[in-house]
């Protein structure tokens, strides 16, 4: 396995490794034979929901190095609803 891994990175042109590009990962429990040699990004990840699929081959993953929640937009509009009649008023404006 190791030399298998090895042999994934290495550049047989000028007969270089780069170590960086592998890794062993250990996990608690189970045994040798359970070891098993991944080529590509694996994500851990907790379980939200006990439905959700345990393994997905050939997905698309996009790695962000920003954040994710869009930025709020710059308004200044009020609305201010202090009776039902201003309430109706609006749910009309809505509808139409």
């Amino acid at each position: 396995m190791c030399v298998e891994a090895v042999l994934a990175v290495c550049d047989m042109k000028t007969r270089d490794v780069n170590f960086d590009l592998i890794k062993v990962e250990g996990k608690v429990g189970g045994n040798v034979g359970d070891t098993e040699m991944y080529s590509g990004i694996i994500l851990d990840k907790e379980f939200s929901h006990p439905q959700m699929v345990s393994e997905i081959k050939d997905c698309k993953i996009a790695i962000l190095t920003c954040a994710f929640e869009p930025p709020k937009p710059k308004t200044k509009n009020r609305l201010e609803i202090k009776t039902a009649e201003d309430y109706n008023k609006l749910h009309q404006i809505e509808q139409d």
